[in-house]
Formats: structure tokens, C-alpha cells, sequence
């Protein structure tokens, strides 16, 4: 219950529909940069009609989409970001960009992890939609906001990276194990940070 800043890894176009179809009980809004509403359809759709994105100008200051993420941290929803800004062209998890910290700083709600996998093969950048692909989704602990504040910007957000990329590990262990070993395909997201 109450506002919660939710940290997802970034694989493909599909990634806001695994994370929406799980957390659509909680009234949830995703941050996407706008550049995206220039993507092919269904892609602005989605964004704008289905989830109701807060769409962010990517690679500059925004405080309009930092206020909207804020807003709805306060009203106790959920504000769902994905750090990376962008899609991992290989499934693992890119640099965080440094704007959710400022989310992290002002909003004083738990941070919760979370890891997609297996999207990237089913919809990669790039490329069109695949059938047959496996996705899984964890999501992971709480993490007390006060606790990263004490680590300071840098290590702060490197262990979120760090968690989310154990987390990542886990569902893709797990997706192999059902599939017995068809899925995922090997690759260098078979390594962790």
C-alpha cells in the first residue's frame, strides 16, 4: 500500500506490458522518453492511451515529467521507471541514468526492484514481434529510501543496479530451468554485473 517508486531493467517494447499487467491493481504510471511517440504502431499508443505514460525528455532537465512521477508518489501510486533510458540492445542491464535519484531523493517512498527477462528475444530492438519467447518478471524487497540517501548518488545507484540485475539472473535461470534449457538463447546476458 501507499506511493512506491518502482526501478525496472529495459529489454524491449514489451517491458510496460509485463510490468502493467502485473501491477494494474495498484494504479501505476510509467516515465518514457518522448521520443518514442515517433516509434511505429502500436508502440504511441500504448504509451499514451493504454498506460498513460509520463512522458520525459530524454537527456535533458524535465521538471514537468519530475513533478507528474512525484505527484503520483505522493497520491500513493505507483511510479514505474525504467533507469537505464533505454532498451538494452543484449538483455543486460545497461548504466543507470542519473535522474532517478532525483526521484529517489524527493519522493521518500520505498524503492522496489524489479527484473524482466526474456522480453528482448521476443520483441529486440529493432527488430518485429516473435512468437514462442518465454518472459518472466520478478519484482524484489523493498528497499528503505533513507538506506541509499546514506550511500550517496554513486553507490546508491549501483547496488539498485546490482539487484536488479540478480533479480534478472534469477528469472532467467528460471525460464531455462522450464524450458528445459531451450530458452533463453546463451548470450552476454548470461553474465552478471
Amino acid at each position: 500500500q501507499g506511493g512506491a517508486l518502482m526501478l525496472c531493467n529495459h529489454q524491449s517494447h514489451l517491458d510496460p506490458m509485463l510490468v502493467g499487467v502485473t501491477l494494474r491493481d495498484r494504479g501505476m504510471r510509467a516515465m518514457a522518453r518522448k521520443s518514442l511517440l515517433t516509434s511505429p504502431w502500436p508502440v504511441p499508443w500504448l504509451l499514451v492511451h493504454a498506460f498513460d505514460s509520463i512522458m520525459l525528455e530524454q537527456g535533458a532537465a524535465d521538471p514537468g515529467a519530475m513533478r507528474a512521477a512525484l505527484k503520483e508518489l505522493h497520491e500513493g501510486r505507483l511510479s514505474v521507471i525504467f533507469p537505464e533510458g533505454t532498451r538494452s540492445p543484449d538483455g543486460t542491464v545497461r548504466p543507470f541514468q542519473r535522474g532517478v535519484w532525483l526521484l529517489i531523493k524527493r519522493g521518500g517512498v520505498p524503492v522496489i526492484p524489479m527484473a524482466v527477462e526474456g522480453t528482448g528475444e521476443c520483441w529486440a530492438t529493432g527488430d518485429r514481434p516473435r512468437l514462442g519467447g518465454r518472459q518472466m518478471l520478478i519484482i524484489g524487497e523493498p528497499i528503505d529510501p533513507s538506506r541509499l540517501l546514506e550511500l550517496g548518488p554513486d553507490e546508491g545507484l549501483a547496488l539498485l543496479r546490482r539487484t536488479i540485475d540478480a533479480l534478472r539472473l534469477e528469472a532467467r535461470a528460471e525460464i531455462r530451468r522450464r524450458t528445459r534449457g531451450s530458452r533463453p538463447r546463451p548470450g552476454p546476458a548470461d553474465g552478471a554485473l
